[in-house]
């Protein structure tokens, strides 16, 4: 590997989640909703095709793609578009 590559990387909010021992289907939507709106306005802000997971050890964890973006903003989409029909 080249050592003397400049990588530059986006670092969005930290997501404080408290911890539920017993959640409902009400806790995981509304943390998971907040999670893809903190998402969307990342790669919105920054034009990103992809970014990196890590954890608080700086550790990757995985990849969320702009495919992944679009996947869910389409299926919100047609979530409002089938509820007016």
């Amino acid at each position: 590997p080249n050592m003397n590559v400049k990588i530059t990387y986006v670092v969005g909010k930290g997501m404080q989640l408290p911890c539920i021992t017993e959640h409902s289907e009400e806790d995981v939507n509304k943390f998971h909703d907040l999670y893809v709106n903190n998402l969307k306005i990342i790669f919105d802000k920054y034009n990103l095709f992809v970014a990196p997971v890590i954890n608080d050890q700086e550790i990757l964890e995985g990849i969320i793609t702009v495919d992944d973006v679009f996947s869910i903003v389409i299926e919100e989409l047609w979530g409002e578009r089938s509820s007016i029909s």
